[in-house]
């Protein structure tokens, strides 16, 4: 029964040890919990700099053996009153920020601050009862030095223990939240809105300089932005095709590709994406400004397209795929042409004839 007086000594008194640090590096949370609590603003500005000092007093009387039982009296009192404020916060339908180790760890006062209080409640009316047992260094001096390495093992397995049930506990609850945030972004369209204005932006062009928002819309035509991306096998395999549609489209609409420098660039490292960017520093400083703009524009796949109107605004939905982005050129012609006009493909998709 001694052991077991000493151990609840111990727990309680690190408990308060770093519930009093965590409260005294943050005493302006202490104060503002207990007036969210319902102490007078008055009494809770000296209450929240004194209870943290009180804890501190309640650690060491626990941990020096002539004081023990009076710290555990002293214990149950303040835990009683912690579970008394948080009963009451409940039974009103409150959840204040209980502040419980200030700056180390604060959450809204519920079941679980409940249950913890209540447990240290009972460690501390037992400590109070049975009196102050042992003193640590009589304690020690009375075991072996096999029993103290067996004890020793046995603690730091269950602290082990108890930090991988954290650990395990805290994994679940991210992987329920990244699942409820996959959810949410999944429900949201890409793209940006239609009318919104097409952010600004300038990235490598391949050649060693930069193109521009404002320089591909120069021209005053239609501009279809279309993302590509090294390593994105559709997109390398569509650049060829849209260097011939911008070409021959030059009058009529201005096809913008975005990526293609970094494409290209990647393609004659004959390597994979990893090493390519480890070997070209050049490469992964490109791929990190086009990340930036993709998550500017919100596109999620490559290839990707979105129409921007002479004046800047975005014009169309964001599509991707090889044949989105074909018939969404094709509506662009077909709105911008003074007679009807189209681009045809064959069954397989290609395109093989224009007609103006």
């Amino acid at each position: 029964m001694d052991t077991a007086v000493l151990v609840a000594r111990l727990v309680i008194a690190a408990i308060f040890l770093i519930a009093a640090i965590g409260k005294l590096l943050d005493l302006q949370g202490s104060r503002r919990s207990l007036v969210e609590f319902g102490v007078p603003a008055r009494a809770a500005s000296v209450g929240g700099t004194l209870l943290p000092l009180v804890e501190l007093a309640v650690a060491i009387a626990l941990i020096v053996q002539p004081w023990a039982q009076w710290g555990g009296a002293a214990a149950l009192v303040l835990m009683l009153a912690f579970v008394g404020g948080i009963s009451n916060a409940m039974a009103k339908g409150e959840q204040p920020d209980c502040n419980c180790f200030g700056a180390l760890h604060s959450a809204p006062a519920g079941w679980r601050a409940l249950a913890r209080n209540s447990a240290l409640a009972i460690a501390s009316g037992f400590v109070a009862v049975r009196g102050p047992g042992p003193s640590v260094t009589a304690w020690v001096a009375a075991r072996s030095a096999l029993e103290l390495v067996a004890i020793g093992a046995g603690i730091a397995i269950a602290a082990l223990a108890a930090i991988c049930a954290r650990a395990i506990w805290d994994n679940r609850r991210l992987r329920r939240q990244l699942g409820r945030a996959e959810e949410t972004v999944a429900a949201i369209p890409p793209g940006l809105p239609v009318g919104a204005m097409a952010p600004s932006f300038s990235v490598p062009d391949g050649d060693g300089g930069h193109v521009s928002l404002e320089s591909l819309r120069a021209r005053g035509l239609p501009l279809l932005l279309v993302f590509v991306r090294a390593g994105c096998g559709p997109s390398e395999a569509f650049l060829p095709e849209l260097e011939d549609l911008r070409e021959r489209l030059a009058g009529r609409v201005t096809i913008g590709v975005v990526g293609s420098g970094s494409v290209a660039r990647y393609a004659t490292s004959l390597a994979s994406l990893s090493d390519a960017i480890e070997r070209d520093p050049l490469l992964a400083q490109e791929l990190d400004e086009l990340d930036q703009l993709f998550e500017t524009y919100r596109v999620v796949a490559t290839p990707s397209a979105v129409l921007v109107a002479p004046l800047g605004g975005i014009d169309s939905a964001t599509v991707d795929g090889r044949l989105a982005v074909l018939s969404l050129l094709r509506l662009t012609l077909a709105r911008s042409a003074p007679v009807g006009g189209s681009v045809s493909a064959n069954g397989s998709g290609h395109v093989t004839a224009l007609e103006v």
